[in-house]
C-alpha cells in the first residue's frame, strides 16, 4: 500500500487559499440566475442535459461555462446529475449537492432547485441591505474626514489642509483593508466557528444572528423534506448546510434523540437551540403531515424579522454615528478655532500683543 504523502504546511495553505478564491468567482446572483432556469426548464419537461446547454449557451462567466459543461460531460458518460454536480464548483454547496442528489431519485429536482434558489436569493437580499444600511454611516465617516480640518484651510493654506485630509482617508482606508484582511484570515485559519459561536451569544448582534441561523435551518429542513428524505438524512443535510456550530450540534443531537424514539418535534425542541414559537408549529405539523410547509413559513417568518430587526439596528446604528461624528467635529473644530481666538493661547493673542506694543508709539507720533 503506497503511503499517503503530506503536504506541507506552506502548500495546504496555499491549496486552502486557491479554493476559497476559486469559491467567491460566481456571484449570488449568477447562481440564482442558472438554478432558477434550471429549475423552470426541468419543471417543463426539458431533459436535463439539453436544459444545461441551454443555460450554457446564455452564461457569460467563464467559470460557470466550464463547471456546466463538466456537468453536460458527466451526465453524456452516464453519470447521475447527483454524480455531476459534484464537478460543477462552487456552484453547488455539498449539502445542496445531496439534496439534488435525492430530488433527482424521487422526480423532485425542480421542486429542490427552488429552494435552493429561494435560499441564496434571502441571503443575498440581507447581504445587500446589510450594505445599504452602511453607506450612510461610511459618507459620515468621510465626510468628517473633511469638515475637521477645516481651521488649517483657513490658517495654513490648502496644503496643510489636504494633507491632513489624506492622511484621515488613508487611516479609514488602512481600518477597510485590516476588516477584510481578519475576515480572509477567519476563513482561511478555520476561526469561523469560534466567532459564529460568539456571535450566537453576543448581546445586541445575538438576535439578529440567530434569527439567520433559524431561518437557514429551517430552510434547509424543508429542501431536504421536498427532495423526499427521510428524517436523518434531512437533519444531516441541514447540520452540513447550517455553518453555525451550535445549530450542526442541535441537528446531531436531535438525530441521536430521534434514534432514541423521540418525536421529530420534540427531540428539536429539546435540543434547547430552537426558539420557543416553533415547538408548537413543529409538533401540529408533524401530526398532520405538513411539516414541509411549515418548516418553510418559520423560515420566512424568521426571515421578516430578522430585516425588521436589521431595520431598527441600522437606524439606531445610523443615529449613534451621525450623533458621534457630529460632537468629534464640533469638538475638534471648536478646539481648533479657541487656539486661534483671543483669550485662547493662539495666534490672535499674539498678533494682540503686537498690536499693543505699537500702538502708544502711533499715538505719540
Amino acid at each position: 500500500m503506497t503511503p499517503k504523502i503530506k503536504k506541507k504546511p506552506l502548500q495546504e495553505m496555499l491549496a486552502r487559499i486557491r479554493d476559497l478564491w476559486r469559491g467567491r468567482r460566481l456571484s449570488a446572483g449568477t447562481r440564482i440566475a442558472v438554478v432558477e432556469q434550471l429549475a423552470r426548464l426541468t419543471r417543463a419537461g426539458i431533459p436535463i442535459i439539453q436544459a444545461i446547454d441551454e443555460i450554457e449557451a446564455t452564461v457569460s462567466s467563464q467559470r460557470l461555462g466550464e463547471s456546466l459543461r463538466r456537468v453536460r460531460e458527466a451526465l453524456e458518460g452516464g453519470e447521475t446529475l447527483g454524480e455531476a454536480v459534484k464537478l460543477a464548483g462552487p456552484l453547488f454547496r455539498p449539502s445542496e449537492q445531496g439534496a439534488v442528489a435525492a430530488g433527482e431519485r424521487t422526480g423532485r429536482l425542480s421542486d429542490v432547485l427552488d429552494r435552493i434558489a429561494a435560499g441564496w436569493r434571502r441571503t443575498s437580499q440581507f447581504r445587500r441591505k446589510l450594505a445599504v444600511g452602511s453607506v450612510y454611516p461610511v459618507l459620515l465617516l468621510v465626510t468628517s474626514a473633511f469638515l475637521m480640518p477645516l481651521p488649517k484651510l483657513f490658517l495654513g493654506g490648502t496644503g496643510l489642509y489636504f494633507a491632513d485630509v489624506g492622511s484621515r482617508l488613508a487611516w479609514m482606508a488602512g481600518g477597510v483593508c485590516l476588516v477584510v484582511v481578519l475576515r480572509f484570515c477567519v476563513e482561511l485559519f478555520g476561526w469561523e466557528g469560534a466567532v459564529r459561536k460568539f456571535a450566537w451569544w453576543a448581546p445586541g448582534i445575538g438576535p439578529l444572528y440567530r434569527r439567520r441561523v433559524w431561518s437557514d435551518l429551517y430552510n434547509s429542513l424543508a429542501m431536504a423534506f421536498s427532495a423526499g428524505l427521510g428524517v436523518h438524512d434531512a437533519l444531516e443535510i441541514a447540520r452540513s448546510s447550517v455553518a453555525d456550530p451550535t445549530a450542526a450540534a442541535a441537528c446531531k443531537d436531535a438525530s441521536s434523540r430521534i434514534a432514541s424514539g423521540e418525536e421529530f418535534a420534540r427531540a428539536l425542541d429539546n435540543t434547547g437551540v430552537l426558539p420557543k414559537a416553533a415547538k408548537v408549529a413543529l409538533a401540529g405539523a408533524e401530526r398532520s403531515g405538513t411539516l414541509e410547509e411549515s418548516l418553510t413559513r418559520l423560515s420566512e417568518d424568521q426571515a421578516r424579522e430578522l430585516d425588521q430587526l436589521l431595520k431598527v439596528a441600522l437606524t439606531i446604528a445610523n443615529v449613534v454615528v451621525l450623533l458621534v461624528v457630529v460632537g468629534w467635529v464640533a469638538v475638534h473644530v471648536l478646539g481648533s478655532a479657541t487656539s486661534v481666538l483671543p483669550g485662547g493661547g493662539g495666534s490672535f493673542d499674539e498678533l494682540e500683543r503686537e498690536i499693543m506694543k505699537e500702538a502708544p508709539f502711533k499715538i505719540l507720533k
